[in-house]
């Protein structure tokens, strides 16, 4: 992934049993106003993480041990690595580690150039029905705490952006406009398909 100068990427580190390999959802951040380090970002991160309550529909056998951030250009930019615990808050068992909930990145740009996705693993198995679908509230839930987290890491100025790799048709990272939790959990095979 390329890391423009003025932007960084940051690596949400989770582990536990319900993701016992370890998992990583990345997203871009522009990086121009903040006034920090690396460091100072990834606490800006686990805090506004945290607050806007996105593990409340996580179940407790997933956390967040560990955020990378790393500051562009790619060959010079600092970078660090500060280890938290951010645990999710459901009691209940989760589903298997090769399904995960599948968070959309909207942008203004549309299309498959200007949209992302993350893959969060850790949804309580009692959420989700027989046909793969995950529970509306607890989608409704997982949607509006991403889109609150947008809004957190904008106030600290520290906007998300959609960051592009080598041969996208769109070389200027895009702000992420909005997050969308989608209605079917994504699965090992079905992502395979794509």
């Amino acid at each position: 992934m390329n890391i423009p100068t003025d932007y960084a990427q940051v690596n949400l580190m989770i582990t536990g049993a319900g993701a016992p390999n370890g998992a990583e959802c990345t997203f871009g951040m522009k990086v121009d106003d903040f006034v920090g380090t690396p460091t100072d970002a990834a606490n800006t991160v686990a805090v506004n993480w945290a607050s806007a309550a996105v593990m409340d529909s996580i179940t407790e056998q997933v956390s967040i041990t560990g955020i990378l951030v790393k500051f562009g250009p790619n060959a010079t930019g600092p970078s660090a690595l500060e280890a938290y615990n951010i645990p999710g808050e459901i009691s209940n068992p989760c589903i298997p580690p090769n399904s995960s909930l599948l968070i959309h990145k909207a942008t203004p740009a549309g299309g498959r150039a200007g949209s992302g996705r993350m893959y969060f693993p850790g949804p309580a198995d009692d959420d989700v029905d027989d046909s793969g679908f995950f529970n509306t509230g607890r989608r409704d839930d997982v949607t509006a705490a991403m889109n609150d987290f947008l809004d957190k890491m904008s106030t600290d100025d520290l906007p998300l952006v959609l960051l592009h790799g080598v041969g996208s048709p769109i070389t200027t990272p895009t702000f992420i406009s909005s997050f969308s939790c989608d209605p079917k959990l994504a699965t090992q095979r079905r992502r395979l398909r794509r």
